[in-house]
């Protein structure tokens, strides 16, 4: 029997059964130090949540490391996988990780790398002083700016490198060391390189161009205002935009007055614009504007026309001009304007008119002497003839031009006279006589021949033989 602190049980012992009664008397309770029931199941309950939370705090840790092994894969993936060289280093500059790009930038494998200081293993000698640098510095946690530089393979050759460089923190914060990333600007400094030297290059070839486009405008200038001829220039409307001195000498007209103000058509006769653009129109089966078409339209089709036209002088003369019309053209062809060039034939008509006065006169001279007179150029043929040649050698004025000395002789005669005509080339003066036969076959004079070369005066022209054939029959 158990009661509260009180027990009674039986016990068999030697054939008889004892009665045990256990009972705890209050001293020995006391004695016991027994706890509340009520503060024992709080200190359960306190034990419960400690031991529920520490297994929280031991997952979520454990849940972190998962995390961060996760992280330090993929960082040590991305740093694998990464064209950049990456370079991890003590604050002594001795490596402690090099991931592939370093490798293949390098020659230097992981194995070779790893334990070795940077300045031994890439660093050229010239460039020490600068990892020593970037290594205080990050020591001394200062922000180290992106920077060039060049490196070193392990075949020694040199390359142009951009170097980050930034600081690696310990678990407490203290910097433990850099992380260094290089990557290879080798081509892009070539790039950069070439870049200059076709700046340079471009430079130099605009300093020529524009020394060039320099020279042709000073030449164009000393062209324009030296030139003897009128130049005259307009758009493609006929604006013009040229008009040099002689183009003001000729007309009367400023360049002031004429450019971008007047229309090319002013110089010219209207009446003769319109008779032009008439015959052109005929000539070439298409119909011809009397107006800037009737002047320009064989030079739109890529012919430089060179015409006669008279112009017309801002004090109303008519001045004949021999003017040659081209168009201006771009780069893409397309026409942008047009160019005239204008000679004034005012001297020239009136030279021509005083030489066909002179030549009717000596014509009408000659033609009444009793014989022949020719001039013969250095080639032996005939550019003058008066009526004589046609009595004694049957042939006419107009045969007779061009005609060579033998082809009018015959080859007898000339066989004869070739002696005679030779020395006269040579700057003496002949003078012979011979009997002539007429074209009829008949023996109709005695003929005196006189010969004279032109070597004889003072001119720095080819010899020519100037005779004179009469008739001596009745002497």
């Amino acid at each position: 029997m158990v009661d509260g602190l009180e027990k009674n049980t039986d016990i068999q012992l030697y054939g008889r059964t004892w009665t045990v009664q256990i009972k705890a008397l209050p001293l020995f309770v006391s004695r016991l130090n027994a706890q509340n029931p009520h503060v024992e199941g709080a200190v359960a309950l306190i034990l419960s949540v400690l031991l529920a939370g520490l297994a929280y705090s031991y997952m979520r840790a454990r849940e972190r490391e998962v995390k961060a092994g996760m992280e330090r894969s993929r960082l040590a993936a991305i740093v694998e996988s990464s064209n950049d060289a990456i370079i991890a280093k003590s604050l002594e500059g001795v490596v402690t990780d090099w991931n592939r790009a370093a490798e293949k930038m390098f020659g230097y494998s992981a194995g070779e790398a790893i334990g070795r200081t940077v300045q031994s293993l890439i660093v050229p000698p010239e460039y020490s002083l600068e990892e020593v640098s970037v290594l205080r510095r990050i020591a001394n946690n200062e922000v180290v700016k992106h920077f060039s530089s060049m490196r070193r393979r392990k075949d020694g050759s040199l390359l142009d490198v951009s170097v980050t460089v930034s600081p690696i923190h310990g678990a407490d914060g203290r910097i433990l060391g850099a992380a260094k990333t290089v990557r290879d600007i080798s081509e892009q400094k070539e790039h950069e390189s070439n870049i200059r030297r076709l700046n340079a290059s471009l430079e130099q070839q605009v300093q020529t161009r524009t020394a060039q486009i320099q020279k042709y405008s000073a030449l164009q200038k000393a062209i324009l205002f030296n030139a003897g001829s009128a130049i005259i220039a307009s758009d493609r409307n006929g604006a013009v935009t040229v008009f040099n001195p002689a183009a003001e000498a000729m007309l009367g007209y400023t360049a002031e007055e004429m450019l971008g103000r007047q229309s090319w058509m002013l110089l010219h006769d209207s009446a003769e614009v319109m008779t032009r653009a008439v015959v052109l129109a005929a000539e070439l089966g298409q119909a011809v504007e009397p107006g800037l078409q009737a002047l320009v339209v064989r030079a739109r089709m890529g012919k430089p026309d060179t015409s006669e036209w008279t112009l017309i002088s801002k004090d109303g003369r008519r001045i004949p001009t021999l003017m040659t019309i081209s168009a201006l053209r771009s780069e893409e062809d397309e026409i942008i304007g047009y160019l005239g060039i204008a000679t004034d034939l005012t001297e020239r008509r009136r030279n021509e008119l005083a030489l066909e006065k002179s030549e009717r006169f000596l014509r009408t001279l000659t033609d009444n002497l009793p014989g022949m007179v020719g001039y013969w150029g250095a080639d032996l043929r005939c550019s003058f003839a008066n009526y004589g040649y046609e009595a004694w050698f049957g042939k006419s004025m107009h045969e007779m031009l061009g005609i060579h000395v033998r082809d009018m002789m015959g080859e007898d005669i000339y066989r004869q006279s070739e002696p005679h005509l030779h020395a006269v080339l040579n700057g003496e003066i002949q003078q012979y006589e011979r009997v002539h036969v007429m074209p009829n076959g008949t023996i109709a004079s005695t003929g005196k021949f006189n010969f004279k070369s032109s070597r004889r005066q003072r001119v720095a022209v080819k010899p020519s033989i100037t005779g004179i054939c009469i008739s001596i029959s009745t002497r």
